[in-house]
């Protein structure tokens, strides 16, 4: 099958095509510059991977939580290319491609996504199972969450920063920083949304990105 998968909800820009015959991947660092960049990575992936866009069968999408403006763009993209070549698309939450096929045997993995203002987007996983609802939180109050395991992997894109912020962990839980941790999980994102695919778990016109808090120009309107 032949999958694109578009990743947008943090500052790393990556774009992965799947064919029957290989795994062709592009990551850019592009400071949340996405709308700029995104439509040309993805006609020079497709291209590099041998195929046309009507070739493309299935769009797997980072559906966050992370940027706001980032996951607009991503799922704006991926539904003008859904629409463009009739395929569907199913939607992933970033945090569950982060954290897969990363298990630790006596402990826990936390995906982390940079929220701004001291806060962290993340989650508790043990084994395949999600052990936590998807935080919005101080980096302490999450790893304490954690104070039961034996060792704890951090991984993600602010799992160094997140570490920087935890503080001095209580107990005697082990936090190790995943030395891949600023990877973007595309072939994740694939294996994740081709299960859905299996699953019928496609994307409906009507859903949207995963905001776990309102956007800052929401909060200015409010006057919160």
């Amino acid at each position: 099958m032949n999958v694109l998968a578009i990743d947008t909800a943090t500052d790393l820009l990556a774009v992965a095509v799947r064919t029957d015959s290989g795994f062709f991947e592009s990551i850019v660092d592009s400071s949340l510059k996405h709308s700029e960049m995104l439509l040309s990575l993805v006609d020079a992936l497709v291209g590099e991977a041998g195929l046309v866009p009507a070739d493309i069968e299935l769009i797997a999408l980072s559906c966050g939580p992370g940027s706001f403006t980032g996951l607009r763009i991503g799922y704006a993209t991926a539904r003008g290319i859904s629409l463009a070549v009739g395929c569907p698309i199913v939607a992933v939450p970033t945090l569950d491609a982060i954290a897969h096929a990363r298990t630790l045997p006596c402990g826990a993995v936390i995906p982390t996504v940079d929220a701004k203002k001291n806060r962290f987007y993340a989650a508790i996983y043990r084994g395949d199972s999600k052990a936590s609802a998807f935080l919005d939180s101080p980096a302490g109050e999450i790893a304490a969450l954690a104070r039961e395991d034996e060792s704890v992997l951090v991984t993600g894109p602010a799992a160094a920063l997140f570490l920087e912020k935890m503080g001095t962990p209580t107990g005697t839980v082990r936090f190790m920083l995943d030395p891949d941790y600023r990877s973007p999980p595309c072939r994740a994102l694939i294996e994740l949304a081709m299960a859905g695919l299996r699953d019928g778990t496609v994307l409906s016109e009507d859903s949207g990105p995963i905001y776990l808090r309102k956007s800052e120009a929401e909060i200015a309107f409010s006057g919160e």
